[in-house]
C-alpha cells in the first residue's frame, strides 16, 4: 500500500496529525529564534559602531557598568595593548 494512499492516511490519521503538530511547533520555534537573532545582531552592530566611533567613552561606560572598582580609574586607554 503506497504511503500517499487514502487508506493509509485514514488508518494512520492520528500519527499524521501528531507529525503535523510537531512540524508546526518546530517551525514556530525556529521563526522565533530567527527574530531573536536578528534583534541580537542589530544590538551587536550598534555596540560595535559605538566602540569604534568613540572608543574611550564606550569602554569607560562598560567599565563602570560591569566592574566594581576599589579606586576609581582616571585613564581608560594608555596606548598599550
Amino acid at each position: 500500500m503506497p504511503i500517499g494512499s487514502v487508506r493509509f492516511l485514514k488508518r494512520h490519521r492520528s500519527l499524521f496529525l501528531v507529525i503535523l503538530a510537531l512540524i508546526y511547533i518546530l517551525f514556530k520555534q525556529s521563526s522565533k529564534a530567527m527574530r531573536v537573532n536578528e534583534s541580537t545582531m542589530g544590538k551587536y552592530v550598534k555596540e560595535y559602531e559605538e566602540s569604534i566611533v568613540d572608543s574611550e567613552s564606550y569602554w569607560r561606560t562598560k567599565a563602570h557598568e560591569y566592574l566594581t572598582w576599589v579606586k576609581p580609574f582616571s585613564t581608560v586607554y594608555s596606548g598599550y595593548c
